[in-house]
C-alpha cells in the first residue's frame, strides 16, 4: 500500500516597487517610486544610487511603508547627470537591486522621464506629473504609513445618564417684609345709665290763680 502526500504551497501576494518617474532639473532632483503589487512594502534602509558609485547613495531612513497602488516622491541631489548618460538604481535593504532606469541625457527643465502607462516598460518624456498617475493624472501619493507596534486601543468611556422620576427641587425664595406697627388706643365706651329722681324742683312753679270762698259772718 502506498500513500501519496501532496504539499500545497499557497501563492501569496507580493509587493512590486518600481522607479516610475525621474525629474533631473530644476534642483532638487526628484524620483517617484510606485508599488504595483498586492502587498505593502517596507522600504526603510532602501537606497537610490546613480551609476557613479557609492559616494552619491541616498538612503531612505524614515520608517516608510509603500502601500499597493500608491506612490512616494523623494527629493534630493541624487547626482544624476544632466547632459550625459546616467542610470537610476533602486536597492533594497539587503543591497539587492530592485529596479533601474538608464538614459542618454536629461530632457530639460520641468520635463521628466516617466513610465507610460504607469509601471510599464515603455518610457516617455513629458511635463512632470510627480505624485500623480502618469496616464490618469490623478493622485497616487498618499500619506506614508509608519510601522507601529500592534497596540490594543483602549475603548472610550461612555457616560451613561439614567433619568430618574425624582423631580428637581424647586428653588425657594424668602422675603423679609417688616410688619407695620399699629397702635390701637382702645377707649371703653360707657353707656350712661339713666337716673330717675323723685326730687321736684319748685322754683319754676307759680300761683296762677286763686279763688277765695267767703263764708258769711267771717272776716277776711
Amino acid at each position: 500500500m502506498f500513500f501519496i502526500f501532496f504539499s500545497l504551497n499557497p501563492i501569496f501576494g507580493q509587493s512590486r516597487v518600481l522607479i516610475n518617474e525621474v525629474l533631473l532639473e530644476p534642483q532638487p532632483q526628484q524620483i517617484e517610486l510606485i508599488n504595483l503589487g498586492t502587498e505593502s512594502a517596507n522600504i526603510i534602509n532602501w537606497t537610490i544610487d546613480d551609476d557613479g558609485g557609492s559616494a552619491s547613495v541616498y538612503t531612505i531612513t524614515n520608517q516608510l511603508t509603500l502601500e499597493p497602488n500608491n506612490c512616494l516622491v523623494f527629493s534630493s541631489n541624487f547626482y544624476l547627470n544632466l547632459r550625459s548618460s546616467d542610470s537610476v538604481r533602486l536597492f533594497n535593504d539587503r543591497n539587492f537591486i530592485v529596479n533601474s532606469f538608464s538614459y542618454r541625457a536629461g530632457p530639460g527643465v520641468g520635463i521628466s522621464f516617466q513610465r507610460l502607462p504607469d509601471g510599464e516598460n515603455s518610457w516617455s518624456t513629458g511635463s512632470a506629473t510627480l505624485g500623480l498617475f502618469n496616464l490618469l493624472k490623478t493622485s497616487c501619493q498618499r500619506t506614508a504609513t509608519t510601522p507601529s507596534p500592534n497596540l490594543t486601543p483602549t475603548p472610550p468611556q461612555v457616560l451613561e445618564i439614567i433619568p430618574t422620576d425624582t423631580p428637581s427641587p424647586t428653588p425657594s425664595f424668602s422675603f423679609l417684609i417688616p410688619s407695620p406697627q399699629i397702635t390701637l388706643n382702645l377707649y371703653q365706651h360707657q353707656t350712661a345709665t339713666p337716673t330717675f329722681s323723685t326730687e321736684f324742683f319748685y322754683n319754676l312753679i307759680f300761683i296762677s290763680e286763686a279763688m277765695v270762698n267767703q263764708k258769711s259772718n267771717e272776716k277776711e
